[in-house]
């Protein structure tokens, strides 16, 4: 089991085409995006409406480590994940929650190792 967030874990220059081509579910300030991939990759967007530039980078780093996490019990899909203004109030443990909600929906989840 690795978990670690590697480079081939960056949806990087995908991102369009899931947004573009892909599923969208939406819970409150926070969008989620997929599409059927090889394996699971993500990319997290966050407007720069929602705080200063530590507080992006702090969701990000929250997201990215929900996904190092679970990874390996992941579908293969490509994930985009946006937050919107309003995302600024959210803890760690309700970033967290709420994207393992989303994720659930999306039937994302699931995969046992």
């Amino acid at each position: 089991m690795n978990q670690k967030f590697t480079s081939r874990d960056r949806l990087a220059k995908d991102t369009a085409e899931v947004i573009k081509k892909g599923e969208r579910i939406r819970r409150d300030s926070i969008i989620l995006y997929y599409f059927r991939g090889e394996r699971p990759r993500l990319s997290v967007v966050i407007s720069a409406k929602v705080t200063g530039s530590v507080g992006r980078n702090k969701m990000r780093r929250w997201v990215r480590e929900k996904f190092r996490k679970e990874k390996d019990f992941l579908e293969n899909y490509g994930i985009v994940v946006i937050f919107k203004p309003g995302a600024e109030k959210y803890s760690y443990r309700e970033v967290k929650d709420r994207i393992s909600k989303l994720w659930k929906k999306a039937g994302i989840t699931g995969k046992k190792v």
